[in-house]
């Protein structure tokens, strides 16, 4: 008979624990002992959280005494006043009380939140059954117990199968734009959400119920380490100068890739598992349409579609050396509410102002896929919980486009008019426009997402929105 091989699935232990300080002494300490998988049966043993114990000493409840090379024993040399004063996330406390480390008395409700990690490995057998969670509660604290697949570990072997967005702590930069207030909005219910925007160009009143705004520039490493903590599971960074015409190409392109690689130097520190970065179509320049994610070489004509690229490039660098695990997003033209500064609203501001004349920049036959920024969410997300390598590139658009003479068409209908349109002239609207725009999808849609409207219909749908926000 031939040798039986068990294929064992890296995990990891991950301890989730919540302090009452309002009843804790800050000069108790704590001591987390966590049991790992038992070489021979392949099980797990419990875990317990014990104050005040000796080194020596461990009574972790289980059916037999902890053995050298089970588990993995972690003493925090921080008390319990230190942890309460280091960590964000205060709960229950109102926003104009929560600059994090604030001194102030502690009052009932008040939790502070610490998390060790250990490692370890369990059979394929119970690989779809990791994330079994024990809860206990002892004297003003309460304890959480993961085991859940070691996600890095797993995208190296090219095994693993994405990020459940539940129970997470996530960090959204510019969440107070148009996408990242629309994907803090669908991830909150589920999740610890934290909003980072200086609201340059966000707005403070889109940021959803549920969601904590912090205002921070995230090309200052202070104001990163006070929102990507050592809880942090997943950052998703959209924040960014996003103008494909800015009149400061070269101040675009250096903040821009400021703000990526702070970031990322602060995920690596801190351990954070996720990181979904956002770039653009423009990475590819003027390429052969449907633009697939492996078309090369990648020519941007634009400072802007330069700036992503170099982003990407340090998105890639931290995937396959630093062990975080990266989706990137090369996104179509996204459209939708509260949205401004680019076509529809700009044709809108126009017709109202004068109802009987349209100016058009270049000559209308630029035609580009358009995708509904719920749409865009929802495949973001679709993304993130499915795709498992280390580093995870996908188009988002639609599989249809629209010219710029058509979304004046549909503009003018949605609001009642029929202007004059008068062209500017020339092939595209501005110096690294990029007049013809369409990417391919089969890649997305092997993953299992397809967008649900057309590019005509996506635009329809935000002129009207938008009609009703500006008119």
């Amino acid at each position: 008979m031939g040798l039986v091989r068990h294929t064992h699935v890296p995990v990891r232990v991950v301890v989730h624990l919540e302090i009452d300080l309002a009843g804790a002494d800050d000069e108790e300490e704590w001591l987390v002992a966590v049991a790992l998988p038992d070489r021979r049966r392949h099980v797990f043993d419990r875990l317990a959280v014990h104050r005040e114990v000796d080194d020596g000493a461990l009574p972790v409840p289980q059916e037999r005494p902890i053995r050298v090379g089970d588990g993995h024993l972690e003493r925090s040399t921080e008390t319990v006043g230190d942890v309460g004063n280091r960590l964000a996330g205060l709960r229950g406390l109102a926003d104009e009380d929560r600059p994090v480390g604030a001194e102030r008395p502690r009052r009932q409700g008040d939790v502070c939140r610490h998390t060790v990690v250990a490692a370890g490995a369990m059979p394929q057998a119970q690989h779809d059954d990791l994330r079994t969670v024990l809860h206990g509660r002892s004297e003003g604290t309460e304890w959480v117990t993961v085991f859940e697949p070691d996600r890095k570990a797993l995208a190296r072997r090219g095994g693993c199968s994405g990020m459940n967005l539940t129970d997470r702590r996530v960090v959204v930069t510019g969440g107070a734009g148009l996408i990242g207030s629309h994907l803090a909005a669908r991830l909150a219910p589920d999740n610890d959400v934290v909003v980072a925007d200086d609201l340059s160009k966000g707005d403070a009143d889109r940021v959803p119920d549920g969601a904590e705004l912090v205002v921070a520039d995230v090309k200052d490493p202070d104001d990163v380490a006070a929102v990507v903590t050592d809880d942090t599971d997943i950052v998703f960074h959209l924040a960014a100068y996003t103008d494909t015409n800015h009149a400061e190409p070269r101040r675009m392109f250096e903040e821009n890739t400021e703000m990526t690689y702070t970031l990322l130097e602060r995920a690596d520190e801190v351990g954070v598992d996720g990181f979904v970065f956002t770039s653009s179509s423009t990475v590819y320049g003027e390429a052969p349409r449907p633009t697939p994610e492996d078309y090369a070489p990648l020519e941007p004509i634009s400072e802007y579609g330069a700036s992503k690229l170099a982003d990407e490039g340090l998105v890639s660098t931290y995937a396959h050396s630093y062990d975080l695990q990266a989706w990137t997003f090369r996104f179509a033209n996204i459209v939708g509410p509260g949205q401004r500064g680019n076509v529809i609203p700009d044709f809108i501001e126009k017709l109202d102002d004068d109802p009987g004349r349209l100016t058009i920049l270049g000559d209308g036959r630029q035609e580009k896929s358009y995708l509904h920024v719920e749409d865009c969410v929802d495949a973001i997300c679709h993304v993130v919980e499915n795709a498992g390598a280390a580093l995870n590139t996908y188009n988002l658009g639609s599989r249809t486009t629209t010219s710029v003479t058509r979304i004046a068409d549909i503009v003018s209908e949605e609001m009642g008019l029929d202007p004059t349109y008068e062209y500017t002239g020339g092939d595209r609207g501005w110096t690294g426009d990029v007049p013809k725009m369409r990417l391919s999808i089969e890649k997305l849609a092997a993953l299992g997402w397809e967008p649900p409207a057309s590019s005509d219909d996506a635009v329809r749908r935000a002129a009207r929105q938008l009609i009703d926000e500006i008119v």
